[in-house]
Formats: structure tokens, sequence, C-alpha cells
């Protein structure tokens, strides 16, 4: 890890991408709005942590989402697992979603859309003055 410091850090384009790739693959945006990340690496976590807020990104956490031989069940598949290792959840906060939206955002479309609509039905972010037909030509304004 500490090899690719220097090469997430170059830039803030750098550390963006480095977010976008890590959020699209461990973080999910609720219903609500919330973007939350989850990882079983602390120390991993902590340092999407400082990352977020050398970019002016306020987080809460990490915490303990599920400790270590907890069961849980997959609400998709309807199986019961047994979780290895203890898992941490980071928080962005919502005064923070329209910068996360702005720098970070999502490669993973749904993911993407979800954080948009929550930002347009908040009034953090602006709706297209004329909506395009399909969901994949909107473009939204900050």
């Amino acid at each position: 890890m500490e090899k690719l410091k220097t090469f997430i850090e170059n830039d803030i384009e750098c550390k963006a991408a480095f977010l976008r790739g890590f959020f699209d693959s461990e973080g999910c945006v609720s219903k609500f709005g919330a973007v939350i990340v989850y990882n079983t690496d602390l120390i991993l976590v902590e340092y999407v942590k400082q990352l977020l807020s050398s970019l002016g990104i306020e987080t809460t956490g990490p915490r303990l989402y599920l400790k270590s031989g907890t069961a849980f069940r997959d609400l998709r598949t309807r199986k019961t697992y047994k979780s290895k290792k203890d898992a941490y959840e980071l928080y962005v906060t919502a005064d923070s979603l329209q910068t996360f939206y702005r720098l970070i955002g999502f490669t993973v479309r749904r993911k993407q859309q979800r954080l948009v609509d929550y930002l347009v039905r908040t009034g953090r972010l602006k709706p297209p003055a004329n909506p395009p037909h399909h969901p994949s030509q909107q473009c939204y304004l900050t």
C-alpha cells in the first residue's frame, strides 16, 4: 500500500479516481441517499477517510459494522453466512454528498443515479430544464 500512496496522492484526479473505484466496488447508496463504504481492512478504511478529508469530504466512522463470527443473511440470495473478519463502515455526511458527487461520483450507473436522485430531491442539485427522454442522457448542473 505504501508504494501505491505516491501514485494515489499525486493529485486530485488520482485521489478521485482511486476513491471512485473503491466506492464503486465497496460502497453503496441507500434509498435515503446515504453513501456508505464497507470493508474488513480497518487501515484501508481509515486511509479512505483521510483521502476524503483531504478533498473536503466529511465522514463519520469508521465504525464496527459486523463482528467476526456473526451470522448474517444475504437478502438477495437468502443464504446465511458467517463473517470471518470484523467489517467496518464509513459514511459520507449529508453535507458532503454534493462535494462527493462533484469530485468523485460513481462509475456504476445505478449508484450514481441513486445519488443524483437524492441530491435533486433534497434541492442540492438542479435537474436539467428540459429533461431528456432516456435516463442515460441525463445531465445535471451543480
